[in-house]
């Protein structure tokens, strides 16, 4: 492990400790969903979450890439995003 992945490395750990909720009878952690504040980028969990966060007024993030989406009556196709949604 580099020394520059060390910072990084915890960042990750903190940030997953920060998400789960810790269940001291069972000595579990719960991990069930929960939505994402879409106001934080670092915070969004699904592509819904994703394009609602890209669309907000002052939001500076722009993705690329393609998804498989389903329609109503169950046909995939395969959806390409470039830069903000439109």
């Amino acid at each position: 492990m580099t020394e520059a992945s060390v910072p990084a490395q915890k960042m990750r750990m903190h940030r997953l400790a920060s998400e789960f909720t810790f269940k001291p009878n069972s000595y579990e952690f719960d991990d069930s969903f929960k939505a994402g504040d879409v106001s934080d980028f670092s915070d969004v969990h699904t592509f819904p979450e994703i394009v609602e966060h890209i669309n907000q007024k002052d939001s500076k993030t722009e993705i690329s890439g393609s998804c498989l989406a389903a329609d109503a009556d169950g046909n995939y196709k395969y959806r390409r995003f470039k830069n903000k949604e439109q």
